[in-house]
């Protein structure tokens, strides 16, 4: 937990030695997919390894419907794309 208490997960990997500590909101750059592309990326993700079946379809549906996620739910950032850290 930080000062602003928020909470960041932290997940083991098959190494024993390595931790993965993830962000406290969710990532997502869906509303700027049509940019990237125009600007050359070719290739997206989504890593949901840590998400349960319900969430993985909620957000499969949304690429879909090309909506925006985090306008949905609050609980996704941009991270410090909007800060032009690209």
């Amino acid at each position: 937990t930080d000062t602003k208490n928020n909470k960041y997960p932290i997940h083991s990997t098959v190494n024993p030695n390595e931790l993965i500590i993830l962000n406290h909101k969710d990532y997502s750059l869906l509303e700027h997919i049509e940019y990237l592309k125009e600007i050359g990326y070719n290739n997206f993700n989504i890593d949901a390894r840590w998400k349960n079946k319900e969430e993985i379809k909620r957000i499969n549906k949304l690429i879909k419907d090309n909506e925006k996620i985090h306008e949905i739910n609050k609980n996704y950032t941009v991270g410090n794309y909007e800060r032009g850290l690209l």
